[in-house]
């Protein structure tokens, strides 16, 4: 891990974690699907996937996360979707984001979240390569 907190990595395989590693700024993924907003997730509802911790809001939830993670847990292991389309690590931001064809895509800030739409068909693209 490096000193900022981010995993050593081949882009877009693992998942971007903070220091204490915890992913998604420690926001519960399921809640984008479920209640449609970005949702801080409880440390005593946690679960280990991926090379790290992820927390969410309710024991529903976490048993969802659980049956299929990957269907969950943000393309580009969270970082800035955006970004990815060139070739950059960047973390992305869990309060800008975006359900696409039913993935879970995360930007570093607003104006990549607007630039989504520009390259939505390049990034699903990229990340169906990388799942």
């Amino acid at each position: 891990m490096t000193p900022d907190g981010k995993q050593n990595h081949t882009m877009t395989t693992t998942v971007y974690v903070d220091k204490a590693g915890i992913a998604l700024q420690g926001h519960d993924p399921v809640a984008y699907f479920t209640l449609g907003a970005p949702t801080k997730g409880d440390p005593e509802l946690s679960r280990q996937w991926n090379g790290a911790t992820w927390l969410f809001s309710s024991a529903a939830h976490r048993d969802l996360f659980d049956g299929d993670p990957e269907k969950y847990a943000p393309a580009f292991g969270g970082h800035c979707a955006v970004a990815q389309v060139a070739g950059t690590d960047l973390r992305g931001s869990a309060k800008r984001w975006r359900i696409e064809d039913g993935r879970l895509f995360v930007n570093k800030n607003l104006l990549a979240s607007s630039l989504f739409g520009l390259f939505a068909g390049r990034i699903k693209t990229l990340a169906d390569r990388a799942s």
